[in-house]
């Protein structure tokens, strides 16, 4: 088990990749925290080999990238319920994502795992 910690303006993330061996190769499997609490759970298949830059590169881009989609969906939901419309055009959705704080430290979080 490999546990990273970063630090977005002043907000505490945390990976925590493991590695699982199976029959026709292995599992890379990474758990985002934020403050402690879990955020998203992503995992990797491989037949083989990977070819990363660094162990557990892939997989821990993949588990931000799927923090970024449900906070998404998340503020999608929230505005058709406060608002009562039932579609979202994409610029309102940019705008929603633009003003979002927790969004913009996943964007920064999803930028600094560099190769």
């Amino acid at each position: 088990m490999t546990t990273t910690n970063y630090n977005i303006d002043g907000v505490k993330f945390e990976t925590v990749c493991e590695l699982e061996l199976n029959r026709n190769g292995f599992t890379h499997i990474c758990t985002l925290l934020r403050e402690g609490r879990e955020i998203s759970r992503y995992d990797c298949h491989y037949l083989n080999r990977t070819w990363e830059p660094w162990q557990y590169y892939t997989v821990i881009r993949e588990c931000i990238n799927e923090a970024i989609n449900a906070r998404a969906l998340d503020l999608k939901a929230g505005y058709k319920f406060e608002t009562g419309v039932k579609r979202v055009s994409a610029k309102k959705m940019a705008e929603l994502q633009s003003s979002d704080k927790e969004t913009e430290q996943l964007r920064k979080l999803y930028n600094s795992i560099h190769e």
